[in-house]
């Protein structure tokens, strides 16, 4: 049986287990339009095994992405934003608290203890020495939230 012969019977049977009900924002489908999505994605370590896959809107599957269903679902309801998650995943892999992460590159901001800087109308990337080593963090002027960190 070819691969797109196989493709096809796989998204036939999630249709039909789902009938036809995107699982991401619980709207019905036309089966022309839905899509098959990983729940935990391939780039991640995720199977094509049945029981890692969902149906839904291609939507949803766009603004998805690479995220880790849950993690979207966290995002599609304001929990989180696609930046926190990454801040989360890689900071507790570290055994490392988000909140106290946050706090020590806000305090090296107003205490000036910035190694490095670069500045734009907007935001500022800078470089912070934290309980994790040498942070490189990009940082909205505005409104003080983090757009992103690189450890």
């Amino acid at each position: 049986m070819g691969q797109k012969n196989r493709h096809s019977i796989t998204r036939k049977w999630l249709y039909k287990k789902y009938k036809g009900v995107c699982q991401y924002c619980n709207k019905y489908v036309k089966y022309e339009g839905v899509t098959k999505d990983h729940i935990i994605p391939l780039s991640l370590g995720g199977t094509n095994r049945k029981d890692n896959l969902v149906l839904c809107c291609y939507d949803c599957n766009q603004k998805k992405g690479k995220l880790l269903s849950l993690d979207f679902f966290c995002v599609k309801h304001g929990w989180f934003t696609k930046q926190e998650l990454i801040m989360i995943r890689v900071l507790g892999k570290r055994g490392f608290e988000l909140k106290k992460f946050i706090s020590q590159v806000l305090s090296a901001v107003e205490s000036n203890k910035i190694v490095k800087y670069t500045e734009s109308v907007d935001i500022l990337v800078f470089d912070v020495q934290t309980d994790l080593g040498l942070i490189h963090v990009s940082l909205n002027k505005n409104n003080r939230e983090i757009l992103n960190v690189r450890l």
